[in-house]
């Protein structure tokens, strides 16, 4: 397409087996075990693959309409100590790193370099919405198992509740 840089990065998402994510509010470390991304720290939680999906065809698909060549100080950029940090990890060993540095107001996108390469280049909006999200967010919150759980304890002490007055009844007569 007319206007997009090359990043000179070449992932196949399928190819990814392990995603960091690194921000101020902490790292998360995704991993793929049988085709299903769970969490290095607590695989039994359940892990939203949409979202995972979403953040995989994002890194895969990274488009830059411009680029800053021999970038020296990347402070100015917010990419010294970047928002966020995305590091990869395909089959082969092979690891990338992505780093998601500041808005730039003027462009309506994100300063974003590529592991410790000098060029800068301005991407998407997208790429930072997808990967700003804390590990809290990525797991499956389910209405229907904690409506069940509320409503089994409900039960629970209109039971014990019902058992107590009848007992009371008992005693009395």
């Amino acid at each position: 397409p007319v206007g997009e840089v090359d990043l000179g990065l070449t992932l196949d998402k399928s190819a990814i087996t392990e995603m960091k994510i690194a921000m101020a509010s902490g790292e998360t470390d995704l991993v793929k075990k049988a085709d299903v991304w769970v969490l290095s720290s607590d695989e039994a939680q359940k892990i939203d693959q949409d979202t995972v999906s979403t953040m995989l065809e994002d890194i895969e698909k990274i488009t830059a309409n411009n680029k800053i060549d021999n970038v020296s100080n990347f402070d100015q950029y917010g990419l010294k100590t970047p928002a966020i940090v995305v590091t990869v990890t395909t089959s082969d060993g092979k690891q990338n790193v992505v780093n998601i540095g500041n808005y730039s107001d003027s462009t309506s996108r994100y300063y974003c370099k590529i592991g410790n390469d000098s060029t800068v280049y301005l991407v998407s909006s997208e790429l930072h919405t997808a990967f700003n999200k804390s590990q809290t967010d990525l797991i499956v919150k389910n209405s229907a198992d904690s409506d069940a759980s509320a409503s089994s304890e409900m039960v629970g002490s209109t039971i014990a509740a019902t058992a107590g007055s009848s007992l009371l009844t008992n005693q009395v007569s």
